[in-house]
């Protein structure tokens, strides 16, 4: 009884840094991985997850993220883009 909740700390990495400074409607754009430009699907590769990375930091300081593969007019991988929508 009577033992106080601790308070969570947000880690500053990366991601949270630069999370910090946008303000609503900026987006960061991932460079797609070579790895990931062949795959025949886009979720799952390092790309993918380093633009859910980046808008969980934005989550995580109370913000909201949109996240949207961005591709060619061929249909080839080129990379996330992650806005800060909130």
């Amino acid at each position: 009884k009577n033992v106080p909740i601790p308070t969570t700390k947000i880690k500053n990495n990366k991601h949270v840094n630069i999370a910090r400074k946008m303000d609503v409607g900026d987006s960061v754009f991932i460079k797609a991985f070579e790895e990931d430009v062949g795959k025949f699907h886009d979720y799952g590769g390092k790309t993918n997850t380093i633009a859910n990375n980046f808008a969980n930091a934005i989550k995580r300081i109370g913000n909201k993220a949109s996240v949207r593969i961005v591709r060619d007019d061929e249909g080839t991988l080129l990379g996330f883009r992650v806005w800060r929508v909130e």
